[in-house]
Order: structure tokens, then sequence, then C-alpha cells
């Protein structure tokens, strides 16, 4: 064999060498590293997705006590007084609340006031059937209002995600009877 066949056959078992070992290193150490700092960085994703979302039915939920634990909203429900929604449910309201929806039941859980809100034309505008018959036909969300407790999720409502919440209808103290159950939705 001559001396430039056997350069040329040593330099290309050096070579394939030289590439199986990158091979073996990238597939032994780099790759298993990487992977490691995507499923981090998905897991760092997935958590602020999480606190995000959970930071939002929070403050959804203080909102939504907040009307429902008041004595005016509790002699509403008892007395169907329309000065109350007058001056409590004006387009402000939904605008400095950011709510699309607000819906009020009494203990028979028969809807007593139902307003949607559209924010493209700061308008109220009329709660759609759709929406009416997922809310009134969901009883989880209203048992949680009549045994004290509120409840917070999402909801599928037009074929749009909506954060919802539910709190009991109580006095300004806190004290039941439960007259009904109150639901934002954003």
């Amino acid at each position: 064999m001559k001396l430039r066949t056997k350069t040329i056959i040593t330099i290309v078992a050096i070579s394939l060498l030289i590439f199986g070992m990158l091979q073996i290193v990238t597939t032994l150490v780099i790759d298993p590293s990487f992977n490691n700092l995507e499923i981090q960085e998905s897991k760092k994703g997935i958590s602020q997705a999480i606190n995000s979302l959970n930071y939002r039915l929070s403050d959804l939920q203080g909102r939504t006590q907040d009307y429902a634990t008041w004595d005016d909203t509790y002699n509403y429900v008892q007395n169907r007084n329309s000065a109350y929604i007058e001056a409590n449910f004006v387009e402000d309201t939904f605008v400095n609340l950011n709510l699309n929806l607000v819906v009020i039941i009494n203990t028979d859980r028969n809807i007593i006031y139902c307003q949607s809100f559209d924010f493209n034309s700061s308008t109220k505008i009329q709660t759609s059937e759709q929406t009416i018959n997922a809310i009134t036909s969901d009883t989880t969300i209203w048992s949680h209002a009549f045994n004290k407790t509120s409840y917070s999720g999402i909801m599928l409502l037009d074929n749009q995600p909506v954060f919802v919440n539910v709190s009991p209808i109580l006095t300004s103290l806190g004290d039941g009877p439960v007259m009904g159950g109150m639901l934002f939705g954003r």
C-alpha cells in the first residue's frame, strides 16, 4: 500500500473516531443538559401562568365578596328595589371592576338580575340565552354559595373562557341566612 493511501485511511479513521466521540458527547452530555433546561423553563412558564390565573381569580373573588356581603345587596334580593341596580351597576362599575357579567340569584336559584357588558362598545348588552342556560344549569357553582363558601374558576360561556366567582349573599357582617348568590364574570 502506498503512503498516500495509508495517510488517507488514517485521516478518515481519525475523522470518524473524532466525529463518533463528538456524537457520543453530544448524546450523553449536551442533549440531556438542554432537555433539563427546556423542562425547567417550561415549568417556570407554567408556574407563572398558574400564578397569574390564581391572582386574577383571587382579585375577582375579592370584588365579588365585597358586593355579595353588603347590606344593600342583601336587601335587594329580598325587596328587588331597582334603585340598588341603578346606583350600583352603571357602565362605570363594569369598567372599573373590569366585569363582563354580573348575575344575582335568589335561594330558589332564580335569576333576579343578570347583565352583560361589552368593553368594545362600553355598553351594557343583553346576556345571551346560551350564557344564561350555562349559568343556571351549573349546580356546582351555586351550591357553594348556599354553603357560605365562594367558588372561583373558568367557565366556557358563549364559546369564550370566562373567569367567574360566585359568592353567597350575606349581610355586611357576613351573617345569614344566605339570600342567594352573586356571580361576577370577567
